[in-house]
């Protein structure tokens, strides 16, 4: 089950036996008009490493699950649990600079005061008549 959102979500990192774990900030709109906020277990590619309290836009996402083996009451048995896979992503100060530099890109290659101030240099040099 792919997950695909258009808003970021916030990542909280905490380190615990020398290991990482990492929970998806969730909220949502409750019927009388608050938000409700929550966590959800997620995991990350091994390649990528997310800093505490990190915004990111998921790329390519999906709900993934595991079994651990429980005991209650002196009897055990399986439980299954869920988390968030996250394969891609992109930090939300990352997708401004890019959308920032690609803006300022397309400003300076397609200028169009350039040929303006090349058609008005004679203008310039003119004498005003007071």
């Amino acid at each position: 089950m792919n997950i695909e959102n258009k808003y970021p979500v916030m990542i909280f990192r905490n380190e615990y036996d020398g290991k990482v774990y990492y929970k998806m900030g969730l909220s949502k709109k409750g019927i009388d008009g608050k938000y409700i906020n929550g966590t959800i277990p997620c995991r990350f590619n091994k390649a990528l490493s997310v800093d505490d309290k990190t915004k990111i836009y998921l790329k390519n996402a999906w709900l993934d699950f595991y079994n651990v083996e429980v005991e209650k009451n002196g009897k055990k048995y399986k439980e299954t649990r869920y988390q968030i896979f996250i394969n891609e992503c992109e930090e939300v100060e990352e997708t401004i600079n890019k959308s920032n530099s690609e803006i300022v890109r397309e400003v300076v290659e397609d200028d169009p005061f350039k040929e303006f101030s090349k058609e008005n240099e004679d203008d310039l040099n003119m004498e005003l008549p007071f």
